[in-house]
């Protein structure tokens, strides 16, 4: 059996936010907040604008699904949609870098970014070493700690590494162009959020339908809404049909692998 799938999957916990990425054929970036904890206790904080993705096979999605069957099970939400690996290295999406606590991998990372955001440059040579070794901060987590769903604390050691995240963190050169960053010291971003957050949406990560593997729901009875969506923003009949087969239920998942 597969340790990683050749599909990556993006989760939402909403079947109506299924339904617009599929309208709108992408998805729309938004920053995330990462608290990246280093040794001696020490960690720092930033927000990246990004969409994220698993690597996990359908034999170990259930601990991902929110619920089935009024039963909690895990802490991500029951709908999704599934694209190609080759889709995602033709975008430029990337493993996450997972750091250990412990790490002097961590340590060194933390450095470079304080670093960034607080010394300046002495030269062109450290501003260009500064600058490109943050990016690498743009795919990092660590490797187990707090999980937060909607500002509560939903598991003290939880670990992140199982989720095999994949992301998409646009290129700094391209936002910076309307004034814009893929990295933003956390205290900025959570001060004026809203705002941040309306600016980054106009962004997207864009798919067409020969780049879907499959999209999953939650039951049986949003099957139909959802082949009406379909069929209503793609009109290729032929892909449309092969599409329709695609598509499961987290419940089917959860009984069945």
């Amino acid at each position: 059996m597969a340790i990683s799938a050749n599909t990556i999957v993006h989760y939402t916990e909403e079947f109506k936010s299924i339904l617009e990425i599929l309208e709108s054929s992408s998805f729309k970036l938004s920053y995330c907040s990462e608290r990246i904890k280093t040794r001696g206790s020490q960690s720092f904080s930033f927000a990246v604008a990004m969409v994220s993705f698993c690597d996990i096979p359908f034999t170990d999605y259930k601990k991902h699904f929110a619920s089935t069957k009024g039963k909690k099970l895990g802490y991500y939400g029951d709908y999704g949609i599934g694209l190609t690996k080759k889709w995602a290295k033709k975008n430029g999406l990337n493993p996450v870098f997972y750091i250990d606590t412990n790490s002097y991998a961590g340590t060194a990372l933390r450095k470079s970014v304080e670093s960034y955001y607080t010394n300046g440059s002495i030269n062109q040579l450290e501003a260009f070493f500064n600058e490109e070794t943050t990016k690498f901060a743009c795919f990092t987590k660590n490797y187990e700690g707090e999980l937060y769903r909607k500002g509560l604390l939903k598991d003290s050691k939880y670990k992140f590494y199982d989720e095999r995240e994949w992301r998409y963190v646009p290129q700094g050169k391209d936002l910076a162009k309307h004034g814009d960053y893929c990295m933003l010291d956390n205290k900025e971003y959570l001060s004026d959020k809203q705002n941040f957050t309306g600016k980054i949406n106009r962004y997207e990560l864009k798919f067409s339908i020969d780049d879907i593997s499959y999209i999953i729901v939650k039951d049986e009875n949003e099957i139909p809404i959802l082949i009406n969506t379909l069929s209503k923003y793609f009109t290729e009949n032929d892909k449309l049909k092969i599409l329709f087969t695609k598509i499961i239920t987290s419940e089917q998942i959860i009984n069945d692998f």
